[in-house]
Parts: structure tokens; sequence; C-alpha cells
């Protein structure tokens, strides 16, 4: 079995998007759909501290992907800077499923926090 690991690159968010839907069915982001997905990722994929790599077969599918980040307050803090490029995606989850809007200002509430916590309250 040939695999290969490597970068995760824009062309790849459409895969990555499909294998997160497949592997977290019914969780938060997969409900949001795979447009909302596809910025999720993008928007790692253009943080400088992040890893994102992926997993390809011998025939160069990929079957698998890891994403992280070093500095999670300073990855959620310029989450919630670019909030516009989550808007069209958003908006099409919730047509799609209006009931995830307690899901969305929870959660927008949870990464609201990220930023304002002091460094010695930090684990970093």
């Amino acid at each position: 079995m040939n695999k290969s690991i490597k970068p995760m690159t824009s062309s790849d968010l459409e895969c990555v998007a499909k294998l997160h839907q497949k592997a977290f069915r019914g969780f938060f982001l997969e409900l949001m759909g795979k447009d909302f997905l596809k910025a999720y990722y993008r928007q790692i994929l253009k943080f400088p501290e992040s890893i994102a790599i992926v997993s390809s077969d011998k025939k160069g599918e990929i079957n698998g992907f890891a994403v992280g980040f070093k500095n999670p307050d300073l990855f959620y803090k310029e989450l919630k800077k670019n909030w516009f490029n989550f808007l069209l995606p958003l908006m099409k989850g919730l047509v799609k499923k209006p009931y995830l809007i307690l899901n969305i200002t929870f959660n927008f509430l949870r990464v609201s926090k990220y930023g304002r916590v002091s460094k010695k309250n930090s684990f970093y």
C-alpha cells in the first residue's frame, strides 16, 4: 500500500470537505455544509502557524487529512477578523438547516472570547 503525505493546498479543499462530511456526520461543522467546510479549511491554510497535510493512495486520491495550529487564540482571532469569508456559506447552511441558528450563535460566542484572554491566563 503506497501512501503519500503532502502539505494540503487549496486544490485539495473539495476532497477534504467531502472526507470531513463522511467522517463527522451529524457534527456541527459537517451540518453547515461543504461550502462552509471549504471556507474553514481555507482559513486554516492561510494561518501561518497551522499544519495541514493530506494523505493519498497510490492513485493520488486523497484518503485522509490532519490539521492543527500552534496558537489557537491567534487562530480564532484571525477567524473572527475574517468572518465575511464565512457569510455566504453560513447563509447557505441556514437555508438548508434553519435550526442550526442556536449552534451558530453558541459557536460565534465561543470563538468571540478568543483574543481577549490575557497572557497570564494562557497555557502558552
